[in-house]
């Protein structure tokens, strides 16, 4: 499904800007606790687009804790990962 897979081949995922957590909605940082990184529809989120988006835009939110991430994703998901997948993503 398109906007909810990342490529594992890698190992590891880029390192988030800490300002997207700053900027992350309520409602977003509601979904979970600690610092984990926004993915959205597959990519690591920038501030512009955590910014821009709207909680009508989002079709679903999966949150992974850190270690399971970690096993996947690398060092840079130690602190979990949400998964955001737009309407637009899918």
């Amino acid at each position: 499904m398109p906007g909810t897979h990342l490529d594992t081949n890698f190992r590891t995922i880029a390192r988030q800007d800490p300002a997207v957590r700053r900027v992350a909605p309520g409602w977003l940082r509601d979904r979970t606790k600690g610092e984990p990184t926004y993915i959205l529809d597959g990519n690591v989120a920038t501030v512009k687009q955590i910014r821009r988006l709207k909680q009508s835009d989002v079709a679903s939110i999966t949150s992974m804790d850190g270690e399971k991430a970690v096993a996947l994703y690398g060092p840079n998901a130690k602190h979990g990962l949400l998964l955001i997948t737009t309407k637009a993503g899918l």
